[in-house]
């Protein structure tokens, strides 16, 4: 997010100003009775003016600056993971009366590789194999609620008290604002959340996120051929895709293994491995997974169309 909750703060606060200051009173308590003990410490700060005391407070204070830096991956963690449990997915695609921002069938997204796109089984999906890392079941949309509630107080901000406001950038689109709208909607009205809309025309937009300079930002992926590399392989430390700019060593090493192996069971087991280590780190979070529209007479048999939009008609037949 790019801010040090109080939370962090007060922690670095607490880590540098407590040794620091009770190893300075021993010290001066020493000095003072000759012993180190407490009656020495107590002695010592008594004799401190109030005036100096305060200025010796705001040093350390500032000291805690390189502090916050260390802890600041720590209280991001906290800060980005709320993010998946908040959004009502199926209320987006319009599973839920109130909302019908979705209007083509979209599939709730419960994990970051679509369906379709088979696992080292042939006869499976990858998708299925993995299974969902959260659940996007309307019925569980009050418990999904309830957790992002929770990581939300955890990282020191309850009820959203004291988070720090933060835009969302899309680019130009009726639907993106659409979806947009109802992002911000839901952060404000379930999680006490602000955040500023950022709309932005497609080119400017994508230098813009390819930049970094951005909180939250909309993206999307289509596969170039059936293998869940294609979408994994985006967010390898400094890939051309990667526009999160996140980076993890573990991630890279299975994806650079997978686009080396030959072994297709291997393969497709480090990729589940991938997932799961973008999944628990969550520099995204998916929404839902794209559909493809069509239409088909239903004379029309044998006809096939895959999971990439490829439409064949080979095998098809008019029925009389």
């Amino acid at each position: 997010m790019g801010y040090p909750s109080i939370f962090a703060l007060f922690l670095a606060f607490a880590i540098v100003l407590i040794p620091v200051e009770l190893g300075f009173l021993l010290v001066k308590g020493k000095k003072k009775t000759g012993r180190f003990t407490l009656q020495g410490i107590i002695s010592y700060r008594n004799s401190i003016p109030w005036w100096q005391y305060l200025v010796w407070v705001l040093i350390i204070f500032i000291a805690t600056g390189a502090i916050v830096t260390l802890l600041k991956p720590v209280d991001a963690f906290l800060q980005e993971r709320l993010f998946f449990w908040m959004p009502d997915i199926n209320g987006f695609l319009g599973v839920r009366a109130q909302f019908t921002i979705g209007k083509a069938g979209q599939l709730p997204a419960g994990a970051y590789v679509p369906v379709g796109m088979t696992d080292g089984d042939p006869t499976k999906e990858f998708r299925t194999v993995g299974g969902d890392y959260y659940s996007v079941k309307a019925a569980d949309y009050a418990a999904n609620v309830t957790k992002a509630k929770a990581l939300l107080s955890e990282a020191g901000y309850p009820d959203g008290k004291g988070f720090p406001k933060f835009e969302y950038m899309f680019n130009t689109s009726t639907g993106n604002k659409l979806i947009a709208e109802a992002l911000q909607n839901m952060w404000k009205t379930t999680l006490g959340v602000d955040c500023t809309l950022v709309e932005q025309e497609w080119g400017v937009f994508l230098t813009t996120r390819q930049n970094g300079a951005y909180q939250v930002a909309r993206n999307g992926w289509l596969a170039d051929y059936n293998d869940p590399i294609t979408f994994l392989d985006m967010w390898v430390t400094d890939g051309g895709n990667n526009d999160s700019k996140w980076s993890n060593k573990d991630y890279d090493a299975l994806i650079a293994g997978v686009k080396a192996g030959s072994d297709r069971i291997k393969r497709y087991a480090d990729m589940h491995k991938a997932e799961d280590i973008l999944m628990k780190e969550a520099p995204v979070a998916p929404i839902y997974y794209y559909v493809d529209m069509f239409l088909k007479s239903t004379k029309l048999n044998g006809f096939y169309s895959s999971p990439l939009g490829y439409k064949y008609f080979m095998y098809t037949s008019i029925a009389k």
